[in-house]
């Protein structure tokens, strides 16, 4: 036998060898009792699912509303909000979808984070977009520039508006996307 053929021979040994070495001597598993921790992408995802948005036919009937404000560059748990955001967003490549801040944008892109909450605008543009949506989902970390504004556009719209909130529970930006939900017949989520 030649020196060849006893490396050869020698060889599935070795794999073998390798591949039991490298199987974990032990097998943790953390305790069922402590739920694992979401990251924000997920728990927005998991907020579309609720509203049905995995499913194309209510999809093509909603208009996402998605607020790209200086807030959003902040973080959670090391992410950047509008990184979630656009992370989620991802999923639904065929959404129609309108960025908003102190100005409007109706593009497929989420730009960068920066300036403020102009959610009455961004109302109002729903009403001239095609095609017309049949409801609305707003995802948003805070409170509107003019929380009567907003309201008032809101109203005109007269579409049902299902909230996804970035932020604490009972916040004053909270409460009024609550409000705003029920005002319109929307369903309403905090992350």
């Amino acid at each position: 036998m030649g020196f060849l053929d006893s490396i050869l021979k020698k060889k599935p040994k070795e794999e073998k060898n390798e591949q039991t070495s490298k199987q974990p001597s032990v097998n943790f598993q953390a305790p069922s009792e402590i739920p694992p921790k979401l990251d924000l992408s997920k728990k927005i995802g998991l907020n579309f699912s609720k509203l049905n948005l995995d499913k194309q036919d209510v999809r093509e009937k909603t208009r996402f509303l998605l607020d790209v404000s200086g807030s959003m560059d902040s973080y959670i748990n090391n992410i950047r909000k509008i990184d979630s955001l656009r992370d989620v967003m991802r999923n639904y490549p065929d959404a129609h979808k309108t960025c908003f801040s102190s100005n409007v944008l109706n593009s497929d892109r989420i730009p960068e984070p920066d300036g403020t909450t102009n959610l009455a605008s961004a109302l109002r543009f729903v009403k001239s977009v095609t095609p017309s949506p049949e409801r609305i989902v707003l995802v948003s970390d805070g409170e509107p520039n003019s929380i009567s504004d907003a309201r008032k556009a809101a109203s005109e719209l007269g579409l049902p508006i299902d909230i996804i909130f970035i932020g604490n529970k009972g916040c004053e930006g909270e409460k009024f996307m609550e409000e705003l939900a029920k005002m319109t017949g929307g369903q309403h989520f905090v992350v």
